[in-house]
This record gives C-alpha cells, sequence and structure tokens, in this order.
C-alpha cells in the first residue's frame, strides 16, 4: 500500500460518508481500516494514504478529487420518506438505495437542462392535482395518459398491462426507469417531480402486479409535485401525519385510475354469484390489476370490512413477496432489454438523440445510459423495433 498521505479535508470525507449512508464501523470496515483510523481521518488529525482515500472514494461513490474540495459540495436533497413501514423496521435508507437516489438525481438534472435547451415546454400537468380529489385526479391522469376506462380489455396479462402503462407513461414525457437493485421493505417506488423531467422508479424486484400499482402510485405524486420514496402500504385505516395522509390519497388515486368506477361495476354485476374470495380473484384476473386493488376498491364501496381488509391485506402482502421472489419463466432477457428497462425508454431516447446531435458527449452519454458507446446503435436499433415514445409531450 502507497504511504503518500491524501491531504483531503476532513469535513468533506466525513460528509462523503454520512451522505453514502455508511455508519463509521462499516465504512471502516468497508475501506479496510480501524474505526479508529477512520476517526482520525474525520477529525483531521491524522490522513490516509492515497490508496486508502481512492478505496473510500470508492467506498462512498465519488470521485476522489470531491475530497479536496474546501468544504462539503452542495449535493442533492434525500428523497423524502413517505414509506410506511412497521414499528421494527428502521426508518433509514441503505447505501445502495442512496446512490440510487444520487444516480437518479443526476439524470434528472441533466435531462431537465437538456430539455430546456432543445426548446420543450413545462409539463403542465405536474403539480396541477393539488386541489383535485382522489376520484377527480384519477380521471385527469388517465385524460393526459390518453387511457380508455376499459383498456383491461385488450390486455391479455398483468405483464401486457404493465408495459402499456409504463408506453403510455412514457409518451407523456415521464421517465420510467425499473431495476432490481434495492430490496422490497426498503422502497417498492420513488417518484422525483420536475416540470420538465419527472422521473418514476419502480422496483424490479416486485411482482408485475405491485410494479404496476406502483406506477400507478408514482404517477399521483408527480401530479401533486411531491418527490420521495413510498412503499405503498395499502392499509384499509387512515393513518396519521402530513406523510400517511399523501401515500393514503396516492393510494386512493392510483387505484381509481387503474380501475375506473365503471368498469369495476360492470365487470362485478357480472359476477355476483360468486364468492367473495372468488369475486376478488375473478376482478384481478379480468381487470389486469392485483387483488390488493380490487379488495381496496371492494372496502371504499363498504362491500367488505375494515377488519376483513386487513385480513386479506396480510394474505395478499405474503403471497405477493412469494412471487417477487420466483424466477421470471418467460426465460432471460437480453443485455439491451434489462437496460432499456433500467433507463426507460423515454430517457434513452433523449440520451442517444442528444448524443447524435453533438449535444452530449461520448463520454457523458455513456455515463447517463451505462453503456458503452459502440453499442449504441444497437439500442437504437432496439428502440425502433419497440417503438419510440413520442406525442403527448
Amino acid at each position: 500500500m502507497s504511504h503518500i498521505q491524501a491531504l483531503i479535508t476532513p469535513a468533506v470525507l466525513k460528509w462523503a460518508r454520512e451522505q453514502a449512508g455508511y455508519d463509521k464501523t462499516v465504512a471502516a470496515e468497508c475501506i479496510g481500516v480501524t474505526s479508529e483510523a477512520l476517526d482520525h481521518w474525520e477529525a483531521g488529525t491524522d490522513h490516509p494514504s492515497l490508496a486508502q482515500a481512492r478505496k473510500a472514494a470508492q467506498v462512498y461513490r465519488r470521485p476522489l478529487a470531491v475530497f479536496y474540495v474546501s468544504k462539503p459540495p452542495l449535493d442533492f436533497a434525500t428523497p423524502r420518506d413517505f414509506r410506511r413501514l412497521p414499528g421494527d423496521v428502521p426508518r433509514h435508507f441503505s447505501p445502495e438505495f442512496l446512490f440510487l437516489a444520487r444516480s437518479l438525481d443526476y439524470r434528472q438534472k441533466w435531462l431537465a437542462e437538456y430539455r430546456r435547451d432543445t426548446g420543450e415546454s413545462e409539463l403542465a400537468f405536474v403539480s396541477s392535482g393539488q386541489d383535485r380529489d382522489a376520484a377527480a385526479l384519477s380521471r385527469a391522469i388517465r385524460s393526459t395518459l390518453r387511457v380508455d376506462i376499459f383498456w383491461h380489455r385488450n390486455r391479455r396479462t398483468q405483464a401486457e398491462a404493465l408495459r402499456y402503462w409504463v408506453a403510455r407513461t412514457e409518451e407523456a414525457g415521464v421517465c420510467v426507469r425499473r431495476d432490481p437493485g434495492i430490496e422490497l421493505p426498503e422502497a417498492r417506488g420513488l417518484a422525483l417531480s420536475d416540470p420538465w423531467a419527472p422521473i418514476i422508479w419502480i422496483n424490479g424486484k416486485d411482482a408485475v402486479a405491485g410494479q404496476l400499482f406502483t406506477l400507478a402510485h408514482e404517477l399521483a405524486h408527480i401530479w401533486l409535485g411531491q418527490s420521495g420514496v413510498s412503499n405503498l402500504a395499502l392499509t384499509g385505516g387512515e393513518a396519521l401525519g402530513d406523510a400517511a395522509r399523501i401515500e393514503t390519497f396516492c393510494n386512493r388515486t392510483a387505484a381509481g385510475l387503474l380501475v375506473a368506477p365503471e368498469a369495476f361495476e360492470g365487470e362485478r354485476g357480472r359476477a355476483r354469484a360468486l364468492s367473495r374470495p372468488e369475486l376478488i380473484a375473478h376482478l384481478s384476473d379480468r381487470l389486469r390489476v392485483s387483488e390488493e386493488v380490487i379488495a381496496r376498491m371492494l372496502l371504499e364501496r363498504r362491500s367488505i370490512s375494515s377488519s376483513d381488509y386487513e385480513r386479506l391485506h396480510q394474505s395478499l402482502a405474503q403471497r405477493w413477496a412469494q412471487r417477487a421472489g420466483r424466477p421470471r419463466r418467460e426465460g432471460s432477457p437480453s443485455y439491451f432489454t434489462l437496460r432499456l428497462a433500467y433507463n426507460g425508454r423515454a430517457f434513452t431516447e433523449d440520451v442517444l438523440r442528444a448524443y447524435y446531435d453533438d449535444y452530449a458527449t461520448a463520454t457523458e452519454a455513456s455515463d447517463l445510459l451505462d453503456l458503452k458507446v459502440n453499442l449504441f446503435p444497437r439500442m437504437a436499433q432496439l428502440l425502433q423495433r419497440v417503438g419510440v415514445s413520442g406525442g403527448v409531450r
């Protein structure tokens, strides 16, 4: 190991650790030093070697040069925490999630600047739903996305339904990113509201039905202009606190967005002879949404009690967790298909256009898409095959 001292700024080193979500013990272990050594570095009574500073930069996922600035730089604000977690689950973000949020923040800032510079207008629907009730907001979102109330009739599976809703969302100018890098108990979704470049992140570890509800829920956040992290607990009672009230409102909006009252009552009326479990399963299949959403709608119509709903919620949550952990049966998607899902079609299209129009450098575009430049042509071909977003924006 090199013994050349790295004369870094102690306060910046501490800031980088805290921003990465590490306590001193875990950070020291990852860097390969003692907690006492890290204490001395952050206090300025000792300095790491250059090799140790490089290792710290790697662990904290920061460029080494950041450690040499005179004071902690301005960084993205930690996303607002809308999660409604059980009492025994710590309410903190993992280093993996904080890095994800930071990377999304960087991409959003780039995309907003690009869209402004290329003459695109602000998206009028962002923050436009603050004075609407849940039913009115559901109708407004559906209208903007140009989704018919009987959209489910032309979708054969929930996976097809998810692809349809993602496509309609991206055509409206909202970037949708899906990846399985975060554990489900931490977050199912994240909304980053912005008038030029709103971004929705969906946890790809979730069951398909769960991902669809996450998308609808985060759309409500975008319409409210509320950025933050959700775990989408659909409890029947009204929880206390501003964040919990927002989540409850977004849950109701999401259910009404995916299942219009006319569609729900029509399908329900044709299945009145079924028992309650059979009815929920039947409506879930017919309307291409989760049984959780159907149970919620029955609760709001007072067709089931809150206690019955809670029992159904617990049972369905266990089944969702089991489904989420199963391997996909349709085979492994290609590398390019995965990258397209991770980055989202709208974002990928904008970055490739920026690169080919000489707005973005090769290095910048490669960093934004996490894709080598020599693979750009193949990604562009895939975009052409699946259809490029556009139309509403």
